[in-house]
């Protein structure tokens, strides 16, 4: 009876916790201009640039790994991955790299705070970010381009976002291991956001060699992007098995890449720093 009275006690600080960590998260996250713009608005101004740039093509066809689609539901599809890449996958990286690296987490070791509430609320706060970015993107595609989305599409298109997402950030979660420091963390991660976004064909297909195609096929961003499409032009979830392995691959390189590496400070090993004795040496007492 006393010990189940114990972990309810204990679950419930715990929950309480991570309650106050998300909320703390969230405030930091949007009370910071150059992440909010840099992150979470970039993917919606890309995509009213789109949208405002090829209005004109919006209703017309394309064709999509043999799929036909209207072209204004192609680059809503393409920004909602992108999207996802930015919150899920830069943000991650970058802002686990500049904390580690300014040593707030090794200082937050030393305090009361559990490590697993701490990096839970920061996943957290970037889960429920991706779905506010990727909310304003769906409502700007609807009401502004027009794009129709079946009500059958719905529920398959979250669940390739939410695959994507989970993917996402454990490559994230990885990828911030990286950078030696601080001052780095922003040119690395872009440095792999960036090039992997394009040539992945998120906002429009790149011609790529058969060789190039067949290993951009087997990164990650590209199966999440064409479950999503799928989902949209078919209203169902498609039944891509090889994409779902390369993603669950993915995520398992992610997962065991962080377990293994993953540290709490720049250094591997911090050193702190000798204090000088003014006190005088006892061969010198001796003279």
């Amino acid at each position: 009876m006393s010990s189940t009275l114990t972990e309810t006690v204990g679950g419930g600080r715990l929950f309480s916790a991570l309650r106050q960590q998300i909320a703390c998260e969230l405030k930091v996250f949007w009370a910071t201009p150059v992440t909010v713009l840099f992150i979470a608005l970039m993917p919606v101004v890309l995509y009213v640039v789109f949208g405002v740039s090829f209005s004109s093509s919006g209703g017309d066809q394309v064709v999509y790994d043999g799929l036909p689609l209207e072209a204004r539901t192609r680059t809503f599809g393409g920004v909602l991955v992108f999207a996802l890449m930015a919150v899920a996958f830069a943000n991650v990286a970058i802002g686990l790299a500049i904390r580690r690296g300014i040593g707030l987490y090794r200082r937050l070791r030393t305090s009361a705070a559990s490590p697993v509430v701490v990096i839970a609320g920061f996943l957290a706060n970037s889960a429920i970010t991706s779905l506010l970015v990727i909310g304003v993107v769906a409502a700007i595609g609807i009401s502004v381009f027009h794009v129709e989305i079946p009500g059958s599409a719905v529920g398959p298109g979250l669940l390739a976002l939410a695959l994507g997402m989970i993917c996402f950030m454990s490559l994230g979660i990885a990828l911030s291991l990286l950078p030696p420091n601080a001052e780095t963390a922003v040119p690395i991660v872009n440095v792999v956001y960036f090039p992997l976004a394009f040539i992945s064909g998120v906002f429009f297909e790149m011609p790529l060699s058969d060789g190039l195609k067949s290993v951009v096929d087997m990164l990650p961003v590209r199966p999440v992007l064409d479950l999503l499409m799928r989902s949209l032009a078919t209203g169902a979830f498609p039944e891509r098995w090889d994409e779902l392995g390369i993603l669950f691959g993915w995520t398992i390189i992610g997962l065991l890449v962080s377990a293994r590496w993953f540290r709490w400070a720049s250094e591997r090993e911090p050193r702190s720093p000798r204090r000088r004795s003014f006190r005088p040496s006892p061969a010198s007492d001796s003279e």
